[in-house]
């Protein structure tokens, strides 16, 4: 193995031991949050599964805070239009309030149709219940690994038949992210595939 071999492979073994992936180092994640996550993630002791997990809990948690953040701001503006429109146009009849009335109903109507399209609160709950059933399954691996072993002499009493039940237990969670990812995948053809086959039939 060459110097530069042994360079990169030091630091990526390097960072992925003392970090969770970009779960850790994330902004985007509330603290309460990302604090209960980092303590189940500290029992899984594999570093590849570890960082696997820590960096599908980001990128689920991060498109579900931005699908709400665009849901809440479209919705918002075509509620504050709509809202606008009968109180300008009840203030003034001439045609400049006209003008504006115009404008603020095409506002609305543009941001609830970009709303539409982008399905963001579909996108919204369907990433949050993904980064939710991750966390559900990283929370019964730690409750399941820490009761075996504290019923079987402690955590430091790392014997075979404990190893071999733990490398169980991380087969299950593994199995269980995978399940999880791939119904995500499902759902979210589901949901964008009806929304071609809506605009087809429009079409026709």
């Amino acid at each position: 193995m060459g110097y530069i071999e042994k360079l990169v492979n030091g630091f990526v073994n390097s960072s992925i031991k003392n970090s969770w992936g970009s779960y850790k180092g994330s902004k985007d994640i509330t603290s309460h949050e990302k604090d209960y996550v980092v303590k189940m993630l500290d029992f899984i002791e594999k570093d590849s599964i570890r960082f696997r997990t820590s960096n599908l809990l980001k990128w689920y948690i991060d498109k579900a805070e931005s699908s709400k953040r665009m849901y809440y701001i479209f919705n918002i503006t075509a509620l504050i239009s709509n809202a606008a429109i009968p109180i300008l146009a009840l203030s003034n009849n001439n045609g400049e309030a006209k003008i504006f009335v115009s404008i603020l109903a095409a506002i609305a109507g543009v941001s609830l149709s970009i709303n539409n399209l982008g399905h963001y609160k579909e996108n919204w709950t369907n990433y949050r219940k993904c980064a939710e059933g991750i966390k559900q399954a990283v929370s019964v691996y730690s409750i399941k690994k820490e009761t075996y072993l504290t019923l079987n002499k402690g955590k430091n009493d790392l014997t075979p038949a404990n190893e071999k039940y733990i490398v169980k237990l991380e087969q299950e969670l593994l199995t269980e992210i995978d399940m999880i990812v791939s119904l995500e995948g499902k759902r979210w053809f589901e949901i964008h595939s009806k929304q071609e086959e809506e605009m087809d039939a429009s079409q026709q």
